[in-house]
């Protein structure tokens, strides 16, 4: 793991991952751990006081959803898990579908014969065949 020269330990905030997929892009090697060092911005308070400066460490607030609460919201980015045994028809379109751009989708555990088994719902196209006859 390298740490950045000007960096003070204090100033460090060490990130593990327990899944080696995430966060591929900011890892060092094949390490497991991310450091994500402290930024700072300085601002001009008011003329006796002269100037002030923040250090924060640059993270951005993240949650996990259902496909389901997904559904009225466009998110800028998402990490979407498809490993799971609970996706029903069509739920992975709704999640894909659901991001604004396509540079945004992180795909984990994609297997495309469990997303794309058959292009359309037969039952769901039977009773839309039942509905149209009356």
């Amino acid at each position: 793991m390298r740490l950045p020269n000007s960096a003070n330990i204090d100033s460090l905030l060490f990130m593990l991952f327990d899944d080696d997929t995430i966060g591929i892009k900011a890892k060092d090697s094949e390490e497991s751990v991310v450091v994500i060092t402290s930024v700072s911005t300085t601002y001009q308070a008011t003329k006796e006081y002269g100037y002030v400066e923040r250090r924060m460490l640059p993270l951005i607030l993240s949650w996990a959803v259902t496909v389901h609460k997904l559904q009225g919201t466009t998110p800028n980015k998402a990490v979407i898990d498809l490993d799971r045994k609970k996706f029903a028809e069509g739920q992975v379109y709704v999640a894909l579908s659901r991001v604004k751009i396509l540079d945004g989708i992180a795909l984990c555990n994609l297997e495309p014969n469990k997303v794309l088994k058959k292009r359309h719902d037969e039952k769901a196209l039977r009773e839309m065949q039942r509905l149209r006859s009356f």
